[in-house]
């Protein structure tokens, strides 16, 4: 018997029974009852035989080692962003200590001398 994505097969020699899910997503996560009904004549109601519970857990697939989900991509270029960012930020900042640092005091040591010169 086929249902849509449930599926049973009886297989009355081995008095086994299977029960197939297709295309399961992570809504299909929840508790399954499974029972076998009679319409046994001899009886007067329906009569229900069995029942088993079932707990179904689906949990979304690994990615696959080397390739990236669309988060992982997101997370780089981030990641890019901010370093450029940081770089930009160094090099301002050296640009400004370099341009409006203190002038250095210089000696001249070909002449051994200690010559007072003030440059920029």
């Amino acid at each position: 018997m086929t249902t849509g994505k449930f599926s049973v097969q009886d297989d009355k020699e081995k008095r086994n029974i299977t029960i197939t899910v297709r295309n399961v997503a992570t809504n299909d996560t929840g508790t399954y009852w499974c029972g076998a009904e009679t319409n046994d004549n001899t009886r007067s109601k329906l009569f229900y035989h069995k029942f088993n519970k079932l707990t179904l857990t689906v949990v979304p697939p690994p990615v696959p080692y080397g390739s990236f989900d669309q988060t992982s991509w997101l997370t780089i270029a981030v990641a890019l962003c901010l370093d450029m960012l940081l770089l930009l930020l160094m090099f301002i900042i050296f640009f400004v200590y370099e341009r409006f640092a203190p002038c250095k005091k210089r000696t001249n040591a070909a002449s051994g001398e200690s010559k007072e010169r003030w440059t920029q």
